[in-house]
């Protein structure tokens, strides 16, 4: 994907809940450079 969007980041914290983790990484790798958002509960 170019971008995170909304979807990508409701099924992260959707991912974090279910899984009982406090921390995820949400990663791109299509960008040149890495790009990254870290999310907590």
């Amino acid at each position: 994907v170019k971008e995170f969007c909304n979807e990508h980041i409701a099924q992260i914290l959707n991912y974090l809940k279910l899984a009982d983790s406090e921390v995820g990484l949400l990663v791109n790798f299509q960008n040149k450079s890495l790009q990254y958002k870290r999310y907590a509960l």
